[in-house]
Order: structure tokens, then C-alpha cells, then sequence
């Protein structure tokens, strides 16, 4: 998934807890996640299977 948003530039320019949201990175809160944008301009985050983080 990753590497198919890199080639269509869809990565998030956003910064997430003051890390680059596109990039695949371990949250604060232990989730390894990176964020898309989609072509209506909505924010989409993609989680790793076992870091979704459960509250």
C-alpha cells in the first residue's frame, strides 16, 4: 500500500504529533501507521495489523 501512495503522490504532507504523517512510523500511542490523502482531500490512515491501538 505504501509504495503504491508514494508512486500516485497521495502521501500526507501533514505533520501527526510532529512526525511526517506519509511516512510509516511508530505513533505515541504504539500504532505503526502512515496517512494518504484521497482525491477529494480526505485524510486516510493506515494502520499495521497488531498496532491498532484499542483505548
Amino acid at each position: 500500500m505504501y509504495v503504491r501512495a508514494q508512486d500516485l503522490g497521495c502521501l500526507s504532507t501533514e505533520q501527526v504529533h510532529g512526525e511526517p504523517g506519509g511516512e510509516i512510523t511508530v505513533r505515541p500511542w504504539g500504532e505503526r501507521s502512515c496517512y494518504v490523502d484521497d482525491p477529494w482531500g480526505n485524510s486516510l490512515c493506515f494502520v499495521g495489523a497488531g498496532t491498532v491501538y484499542q483505548g
